[in-house]
């Protein structure tokens, strides 16, 4: 598979991560390492804030949360025109935090 469609689909969903992941395994390239560990950092993060706006009920948490998964929109938003322009950018804010949590893949 070509690594651009590789990078673009990790981003679509988790489900759409790990079809990007065994995509990448078989044909591993730079652009779809960093695509992969961007949106994995994505995807955490993202979960991460539902399970807290869930069990909080508190009403600034749960107005921080819609404003960290607008953010997260918009990231993935930046993730998905960096891979259809075949840039391998780490994503602001989170990006050098992922490429340097998240092992290579």
């Amino acid at each position: 598979m070509n690594p651009k469609l590789t990078s673009v689909i990790s981003y679509l969903t988790i489900i759409g991560w790990f079809i990007a992941y065994f995509m990448h395994k078989n044909r591993p390239s730079q652009l779809s390492n960093v695509h992969l560990k961007n949106a994995l950092g994505l995807h955490t993060l993202s979960f991460l804030m539902n399970v807290l706006a869930y069990f909080s009920g508190v009403g600034f948490i749960l107005s921080l949360s819609f404003f960290v998964q607008l953010a997260i929109l918009l990231l993935t938003i930046v993730g998905v025109v960096y891979a259809f322009m075949d840039k391998a950018h780490p994503l602001p804010i989170i990006g050098e935090f992922c490429q340097q949590k998240f092992p290579n893949f």
